[in-house]
């Protein structure tokens, strides 16, 4: 792998890492003390970030130092993105935000052994969460286990 790639590499997962954390570039400048155009440099593929600075926002990120300078395989595999109207959206998020309901709406559908609710949260997103786009906004779904109490 050449200089360029290797620089390539890691602008793409530090955005990824952005976006997946909802930072922005001058919320990483401020947190982590880098200045603007040093990291502007990074995102562009001009410059290569040092060892410390890879390290510093490793730690920031809650994730090893590989994360950000390999290339990543790609999430699709845990992961479903399509367009929804207005109304679908709606629907959506209301059956996420009333764990409450879900089994009756599951059993109107069809849904059968439906053993988990999944509330929305938003600029949050791994692998294990299921990422469901519009045109203007996106709606991340993370998995979550059941109140033991209920």
């Amino acid at each position: 792998m050449n200089d360029m790639e290797n620089k390539r590499i890691i602008a793409e997962n530090i955005q990824y890492f952005m976006n997946k954390c909802g930072k922005s570039r001058k919320d990483l400048c401020n947190d982590l003390g880098i200045k603007y155009t040093t990291l502007a440099g990074w995102l562009s593929s001009e410059k290569y970030p040092r060892i410390d600075k890879i390290e510093s926002m490793a730690n920031y990120f809650k994730i090893p130092k590989s994360d950000l300078i390999e290339k990543r395989a790609s999430d699709n595999s845990n992961s479903l993105s399509f367009k929804m109207n207005p109304h679908e959206k709606l629907v959506v998020t209301a059956y996420h935000n009333h764990p409450d309901m879900q089994p009756a709406v599951d059993r109107l559908l069809g849904i059968q052994n439906k053993n988990t609710i999944y509330p929305v949260y938003n600029k949050i997103f791994d692998s294990s969460y299921m990422k469901v786009s519009t045109p203007t906004e996106l709606y991340e779904i993370k998995e979550s286990k059941k109140d033991e109490n209920k």
